[in-house]
């Protein structure tokens, strides 16, 4: 099966040369586009300052290699794209030394060369309705907000009452999805993927290249989303269909929960601080709490965008986070158990159209308290740089 994926892989990205090749007079005529790719690297310092573990600091880095292929150009398959990217991953967590389990930050993953995605995509009603199937990360369509995706935690984006067993970043799970775009403000979002504890653990599909055709369960998410000219905010519901135990032992089948995330723009700033200020919010909660491991996770965060003139592509935000520890994790009476949570105040700044810069502090309160561990609360400062091309 590796062989099998490795091989196909390899053709897709040696395809890409030879078509921009074959169609580039096309393309000038045209205008139409038959590859569209792009190569990114993201890396990063994290320093435990104090608390957690014991202090120190880490090198973490991410070569994002992706495409996206017109099969128009290929196989006269019109509205038909394919879609992949491959990545590799470098460098060593700053949670062995900080001791948490939500992991301080969003790019987090065992050193790997792994594939995420690689999916058809078929355009329908003059590309108000989008259909994907393939091998697909959840939080690319869901979840996820502008400013959620400013902060470098990797909790600040994924509600974690939905389900363990969903495949955020760096994993992907094969699965059906949609967008309809109904009107200019609303879109309708739809999913049925595989949910399976391996395939989100990387220690059994470090490479991505291991593929579940009968998973122990399956995923189920509808989502709506509203965007205004500002504004942004989606409602949505996830059920899991995997059996999950309560703290007294006893099976269950399938989870539920429901999910509201918003950015909302509150102070429009003026005096040569062409900015505004704004809320980031977020609620989601679990429908059985006897057995969600996470029952209840709230969050929130200030944002000012713009800084000013000479800064119009920058961010800066203020956040909490406090995904509460369920009664299904109190398994044992006699752990101390208690909710990790944390604040984080992070700066971002587009240099150019190709580079970004992004400094953080975070204050990790209870690191490990989901698993009994009494490890004492950490400062943690990050700088991170972007590199697109």
């Amino acid at each position: 099966m590796k062989t099998t994926w490795s091989l196909l892989i390899g053709c897709l990205f040696g395809i890409i040369p030879i078509s921009i090749a074959q169609t580039s007079g096309t393309k000038q005529a045209s205008g139409a586009k038959s590859i569209d790719w792009e190569a990114s690297y993201l890396g990063e310092t994290f320093a435990n300052l104090r608390g957690g573990r014991q202090t120190g600091a880490n090198y973490l880095g991410v070569l994002n290699l992706a495409a996206e292929y017109s099969l128009k150009d290929l196989i006269k398959w019109r509205g038909g794209r394919l879609i992949l990217n491959v990545m590799n991953i470098h460098g060593s967590s700053i949670s062995e030394l900080i001791g948490d389990d939500l992991l301080a930050s969003n790019i987090d993953a065992q050193p790997s060369t792994r594939l995420q995605n690689l999916f058809l995509q078929q355009e329908l009603l003059d590309s108000t309705l989008i259909l994907r199937v393939g091998k697909q990360a959840i939080d690319e369509e869901f979840l996820t907000t502008e400013f959620s995706n400013l902060f470098l935690h990797m909790a600040a984006a994924y509600p974690f009452t939905l389900s363990f067993n969903a495949a955020p970043w760096p994993a992907a799970a094969l699965g059906i999805t949609s967008s309809w775009h109904l009107h200019k403000k609303w879109t309708f979002h739809a999913g049925f993927l595989n949910a399976d504890p391996n395939i989100p653990d990387e220690t059994i599909n470090r490479t991505g290249l291991k593929t579940y055709l009968r998973p122990s369960g399956y995923l189920l998410i509808a989502e709506a989303s509203h965007h205004m000219e500002r504004s942004f905010a989606r409602l949505g519901v996830m059920h899991d269909t995997n059996p999950y135990q309560d703290r007294f032992g006893t099976t269950h089948q399938g989870m539920t929960a429901l999910y509201l995330t918003a950015d909302v723009p509150l102070i429009d700033l003026k005096s040569g601080q062409a900015g505004t200020i704004a809320l980031f919010a977020t609620v989601s909660s679990a429908l059985q709490w006897n057995i969600a491991p996470i029952d209840l996770d709230i969050r929130g965060a200030l944002v000012w965008t713009k800084l000013h003139d000479k800064l119009k592509k920058s961010q800066l935000g203020l956040g909490y986070f406090f995904p509460r520890v369920g009664d299904a994790a109190q398994t044992e009476p006699t752990l101390p158990i208690r909710t990790e949570q944390f604040t984080e105040i992070t700066y971002r700044l587009s240099c150019t159209d190709h580079i970004e810069i992004q400094s953080s502090l975070q204050y990790i309160i209870h690191p490990g308290g989901a698993s009994g561990h009494t490890i004492p609360s950490a400062w943690v400062a990050a700088f991170r740089l972007g590199i697109t091309l």
